[in-house]
């Protein structure tokens, strides 16, 4: 026995939309060509067309003028705009606010306290940066007890002379 395929439910849907009459032409001939090709659509085309038949042959029920106008009244009721109390979201955000803003501060602060004070390692050549160029005059003198002697002849040095 072979099985029967059936309709996706997106299937259907363009079924009904080709009964209501929604569909363009393109859409409409393609369901045509369904229905002609396939007992399973067809069979689904006559249910759906069964059921509206069905549904006319139901009395038209209609709603009081009363239970209208209590249905209207609490949508009303529910749609309002209730008072919203905004006060204690307000007193949290400020808190919070206050929060981050004195740990900035302070994370600031800390920053500008670490990079003043704190002494960095290039610091130092900087400040022996005028020894550091003439680095290599001193260590052609040898020792400082050399350097002790010419100061003690008092000879005069040219400007050019250690570099």
């Amino acid at each position: 026995m072979s099985r029967i395929p059936r309709l996706s439910a997106e299937q259907r849907a363009d079924l009904v939309a080709y009964l209501d009459g929604e569909l363009g032409d393109e859409e409409a001939r393609a369901i045509e060509h369904t229905l002609s090709g396939s007992e399973v659509a067809r069979h689904e085309v006559e249910m759906l067309g069964r059921t509206w038949d069905l549904l006319d042959t139901l009395p038209i029920a209609s709603a009081s003028t009363e239970f209208t106008a209590k249905t209207l009244a609490s949508v009303k009721v529910e749609t309002a705009p209730a008072n919203f109390d905004w006060q204690p979201y307000a007193r949290r955000g400020l808190i919070g606010l206050g929060w981050v803003s004195g740990l900035a501060a302070a994370g600031l602060i800390g920053f500008a306290a670490g990079h003043r004070w704190i002494p960095q390692a290039d610091d130092v050549y900087v400040r022996d940066l005028p020894m550091l160029e003439r680095l290599d005059a001193y260590r052609d003198v040898g020792s400082v007890e050399v350097l002790r002697e010419l100061d003690a002849q008092n000879l005069p040095l040219r400007r050019g002379d250690l570099r």
